[in-house]
């Protein structure tokens, strides 16, 4: 029962993680996203290891930690300046024809374009485990900040799930094993390279996509081992 009860607690614990990077490339930082990474950074910072093969996450989560902590120590004035040159970054990244791409098909369809067949796989999919994205973006199906919070929606159900019917419990981590395979593990890195030739990325959002694609990585292992057992 310890292990079972590790378990819900992780999967309680993976939710709110890909739920928060969700809502910060969904949309430019508002108060309650800071809120959200102040509260949920203590948690960021446990996943720090001594292992050289989590260096992503270790070098996201001590930018992101040294981020938040200076937002916070700022007068309410300087906060409103810090934020606003945050909106900008983001602007100048994510909102620019010649910016960022942040959604899967531009990567990885023929065509380099969205409204792709992946973005309509995705969407089935979706459909499918019954999700539904809780905004009013109007981003593509497989916009990033969609892949995310699809996974955090899996490991919602998961932790609800493993006590009382864990035959679907395994069923969602099979389905979120095979959703990182096909889809997120396929084209961050590709995201990561095109992000790295925008200085406006280096502050922020740069370190939150090392810290998301290292503990992406790392999350993929962590699914392949309970579905080993």
């Amino acid at each position: 029962m310890a292990e079972v009860n590790e378990i819900i607690e992780y999967n309680k614990g993976r939710e709110v993680i890909y739920a928060c990077f969700s809502r910060i490339f969904i949309n430019t930082l508002d108060d309650n996203a800071y809120k959200m990474l102040s509260d949920i950074m203590p948690f960021i910072e446990t996943l720090k290891t001594d292992n050289k093969d989590d260096l992503l996450i270790n070098d996201g989560v001590s930018v992101l930690s040294k981020f938040i902590k200076e937002y916070n120590s700022l007068s309410a004035e300087h906060q409103e300046e810090f934020k606003n040159e945050r909106i900008r970054e983001y602007t100048r990244l994510f909102c620019l024809g010649n910016g960022v791409d942040l959604s899967e098909s531009v990567y990885l369809s023929p065509s380099h374009l969205t409204q792709s067949e992946i973005e309509s796989e995705v969407y089935h999919l979706y459909k499918k485990c019954n999700f539904e994205m809780d905004c009013k973006s109007n981003e593509p199906q497989d916009h990033l900040s969609y892949e995310l919070m699809f996974m955090s929606f899996l490991s919602k159900n998961i932790s609800k799930k493993y006590k009382e019917d864990n035959d679907m419990a395994v069923k969602l981590l099979e389905i979120q094993k095979e959703f990182l395979e096909k889809h997120i593990l396929k084209w961050i890195d590709l995201l990561i390279k095109r992000t790295i030739k925008f200085k406006e990325s280096y502050t922020f959002y740069l370190p939150a996509l090392y810290f998301i694609d290292g503990f992406i990585k790392a999350d993929y292992e962590y699914l392949k081992s309970l579905l080993d057992k």
